[in-house]
């Protein structure tokens, strides 16, 4: 995803929403407010589906979550970036 724009990436955005509810069998609800982080929406009573917009405070978040482990912020369940690639 990296040199995509704000604005290719969100126009791409429902493709890889949809790929990631198949993959994981879920269904996305209502978007959270947007902002920096990209997309995040609930995908059940404990998850949310989060597919965030690549910039340079996001390129360790993968690494942190599963250090973190749900204390402060989410558990990381999976981390699926094949859907995800321009």
């Amino acid at each position: 995803m990296e040199g995509l724009s704000y604005d290719q990436w969100e126009a791409r955005l429902p493709e890889w929403v949809a790929a990631a509810e198949e993959r994981f069998g879920v269904e996305a609800g209502e978007r959270f407010d947007p902002g920096a982080d990209g997309f995040v929406a609930p995908v059940g009573p404990d998850a949310v589906l989060k597919v965030g917009y690549p910039h340079f405070e996001a390129e360790r978040e993968p690494d942190a979550l599963p250090l973190l482990d749900g204390d402060g912020p989410p558990r990381l369940l999976a981390e699926w970036l094949a859907a995800i690639r321009p």
